[in-house]
């Protein structure tokens, strides 16, 4: 992953969230089956592009999770925990 964060008291948990979401996203576009090409054409999104957010080298919005979720078949899951 390439994410270049200052990470701080505030900005830990928002890094931790980030490097979470991508791992997940990563593991589920395995477990999908699918190229990143076959992906990418589902998303109707330029390979490159899919292939930046996949990788953690762009970062996600959560739109573009929900489309991701989306085009591998599976629903997104959010929750907020106290710690």
């Amino acid at each position: 992953m390439t994410f270049k964060i200052k990470v701080d008291r505030r900005t830990h948990p928002a890094a931790d969230f980030i490097i979470s979401a991508v791992e997940e996203l990563q593991k589920t576009f395995v477990l999908s089956g699918l190229t990143s090409q076959e992906l990418a054409g589902k998303l109707e999104r330029d390979h490159s592009e899919v292939e930046a957010l996949i990788n953690g080298k762009r970062y996600l919005t959560l739109r573009d999770l929900g489309e991701f979720a989306w085009a591998m078949g599976v629903e997104p899951d959010f929750r907020l925990r106290r710690t």
